[in-house]
């Protein structure tokens, strides 16, 4: 896959992880306010993104959609918590 600079229009090849395997992050870095909130709304039961925002609603935590998908991303690239890309859209849980 190509990406553009955007300042210098310098063309180069990066490589994307495959679907599933969510956003490198370092395990080291701490978790953020948002990831902490999403990761106590996801257990056993499998939920797309919009479920476990709805879960986020109803303890009085507002997050946006995209609040919500990125700190999933982020969960899963850590091991936290799993994707299950079997189905769409993609449900989350934890073990």
């Amino acid at each position: 896959m190509k990406a553009t600079c955007p300042q210098c229009f310098h063309e180069f090849e990066v490589k994307r992880r495959a679907v599933g395997l969510g956003t490198a992050i370092d395990p080291a870095t701490p978790l953020t306010f948002t990831e902490g909130q999403v990761l106590q709304q996801v257990d056993k039961a499998r939920l797309d993104v919009r479920g476990i925002q709805n879960r986020l609603i109803a303890v009085s935590t507002r997050k946006n959609y995209h609040q919500v998908q990125a700190a999933l991303s982020t969960l899963v690239g850590r091991g936290m918590v799993f994707m299950d890309t079997s189905s769409f859209p993609p449900k989350y849980y934890r073990d």
